[in-house]
């Protein structure tokens, strides 16, 4: 009863404080986008003019290359021709298309039957979001991929959430079965506690329903609610007078959960991912983490690959030094990159 008094509150307050922290400073709109530039390729379609341009000599490529991916090839690599065109995309999301307010699409003239969601982190800005997806467009080009957000709003409006996350069922229900059993047509990409908390959301959506076989990175997730930690997540960005509103709300959820040994949404997240529904399809698991992470705790991740991985499930563990939360890729691009076609990787 109490919590269901306090419920507004919490949710008019954490609204007004990370409503709006949901579009990049380099972008003016949120979710303006269309389908754009098609996939690089060798050949220009004559139906648009806005795909990527490129032009000069090999050796102008090669430095394209070297100057746009040094984390994803050596020195003095030569570049194919479609990745220095990859390269040249400015916005990868102007090769998606909306398909909700928080929901995009990108889906190459080319597909294989595979399909990547990417489950963003929360109130993660399409700046920082594009990092991910242009690397994904370029390492798993005729690979559909689906990006769902987990802005404010999804943690204020269970509706808007479900909403997001309608297409991926429609998705994952049109795949095809894989060539074997230990093949896979799925591969999920979950960041921090809100892609967590969304992979959470559409597993309730499937019912008894489970995924099909499926492949999975964990970056800087899962783990519990700790005061200190998720009050640091939820404050990057917030205004300093408004730090005191923020600490006060978080200081009620705790009383409401901790002491009454209740579990909190991001326990019954972390819990859920673990759960044999989830596990008996998932052919392997990567987790990436850091002891650096201020926000996600480097043992709770390692508890619960631990975990996962008493329950039979192939678990691998990437343990990065001096990375903060969700910036693994940004300290170490390379490594982080060949972690993710390693664990993405068919079977032979």
């Amino acid at each position: 009863m109490l919590e269901r008094f306090l419920r507004p509150a919490w949710t008019i307050g954490l609204g007004q404080m990370l409503g709006m922290r949901r579009c990049g400073p380099q972008r003016g709109h949120c979710h303006g986008v269309r389908l754009g530039a098609s996939h690089p390729s060798a050949e220009t379609d004559p139906r648009r003019d806005d795909g990527p341009q490129v032009r000069g000599s090999a050796a102008q490529l090669r430095t394209k290359c070297d100057d746009a991916l040094p984390v994803l090839l050596p020195r003095g690599t030569t570049c194919s021709l479609d990745t220095a065109m990859a390269t040249q995309s400015p916005d990868p999301f102007l090769r998606m298309r909306t398909l909700t307010p928080s929901t995009l699409l990108y889906d190459p003239p080319s597909p294989s039957h595979d399909l990547t969601i990417l489950f963003a982190w929360y109130a993660a800005s399409d700046a920082h979001i594009a990092k991910y997806l242009s690397h994904h467009l370029l390492l798993f080009p005729h690979t559909r991929l689906l990006l769902i957000k987990h802005p404010a709003t999804h943690v204020l409006s269970r509706p808007r959430s479900q909403a997001a996350l309608a297409p991926a069922l429609s998705l994952i229900a049109g795949l095809p079965p894989p060539a074997s059993d230990k093949d896979h047509r799925l591969r999920l990409h979950v960041f921090s506690n809100g892609g967590a908390a969304s992979l959470h959301r559409l597993l309730a959506l499937l019912g008894p329903a489970a995924l099909p076989p499926h492949v999975a990175v964990f970056d800087s997730c899962p783990a519990p609610f700790r005061f200190r930690r998720t009050h640091g997540a939820l404050a990057t960005g917030v205004p300093w007078p408004l730090a005191p509103v923020l600490y006060i709300l978080l200081a009620i959820y705790w009383l409401l959960h901790v002491p009454l040994r209740r579990s909190s949404s991001l326990d019954r997240a972390a819990a859920a991912l673990n759960a044999e529904r989830v596990t008996a399809t998932e052919l392997r698991r990567t987790y990436v983490y850091s002891a650096d992470d201020k926000m996600v705790g480097w043992k709770d991740v390692e508890a619960h690959a631990d975990e996962a991985a008493a329950g039979g499930l192939e678990v691998r563990r990437e343990r990065f030094v001096g990375s903060g939360h969700v910036a693994h890729a940004r300290t170490d691009s390379a490594r982080y990159w060949k972690v993710v076609t390693e664990t993405f990787k068919k079977a032979a």
